[in-house]
């Protein structure tokens, strides 16, 4: 759709079919017997029966992720690091919010989750690494 993120986000606060879209793709992957790997913010809800990982850093690398990384569709080029890191927070504000008020979810609440890692100082190969020990300890 040529949004970021957050414009998405607004743009499903008033218009619930946006959700409902992304909803029923998470329902169908729950249904349909297959293995996935999923990156959503709130698929865990519609696929109770996953191993769910809720993935956490400070808000600074978060900003800076955002920042080196040139492959991101959904965000546009921040100036500065304030930029991103008030665009992280507004999004994120922009989603409790919704989520709670659509769902009755409150996402800030991390009892759902089997794993909370924090990728603050990991690398991707680090963090896959911990989500497989995790997982294979818990299946």
């Amino acid at each position: 759709m040529h949004l970021t993120t957050l414009e998405l986000n607004k743009l499903a606060d008033k218009d619930p079919s946006i959700d409902e879209k992304i909803d029923s793709v998470f329902k169908k992957m729950n249904s349909d017997g297959k293995s996935y790997v999923v990156d959503s913010r709130l698929a865990w809800h519609f696929m109770p029966d996953s191993f769910k990982v809720k993935l956490i850093t400070d808000e600074n690398t978060a900003a800076l992720r955002i920042m080196n990384d040139t492959t991101r569709a959904g965000e546009r080029h921040y100036e500065t690091l304030e930029d991103a890191k008030q665009a992280i927070i507004s999004r994120r504000q922009s989603e409790v919010s919704r989520f709670l008020h659509t769902y009755h979810v409150d996402i800030e609440n991390n009892k759902m989750f089997d794993l909370i890692l924090d990728t603050t100082s990991l690398t991707p190969e680090e963090v896959c690494t911990q989500i497989l020990n995790a997982y294979n300890h818990h299946i």
